[in-house]
């Protein structure tokens, strides 16, 4: 079954919005004085980021308050087509 690219575009776009965060958490601690707590707000970020993405990419709703209390857990019987297009956004 071919990938709906609609689907796939939304799903970048959350991995993209990820990974500007994960260069955000790497660019903090080399600030003078680190800023650490930034870097871990910024890990945070990208962890909920790549979810969304995870969730998209499932067609599995989900609200921007509540990503950690209830969305994840119906999303994951199926990862096959998620595994193909991670590793796609992290070449």
């Amino acid at each position: 079954m071919p990938l709906d690219p609609v689907l796939v575009a939304d799903t970048q776009g959350w991995l993209q919005k990820a990974a500007n965060d994960l260069r955000g958490a790497e660019i903090d601690p080399a600030a003078t004085p680190p800023l650490l707590e930034d870097a871990v707000f910024h890990c945070q970020q990208a962890a909920e980021k790549a979810l969304k993405a995870f969730l998209t990419f499932h067609n599995q709703p989900f609200r921007r308050r509540t990503i950690w209390k209830k969305s994840a857990k119906p999303a994951w019987p199926s990862t096959r087509r998620w595994n193909w297009l991670w590793m796609r956004r992290c070449r």
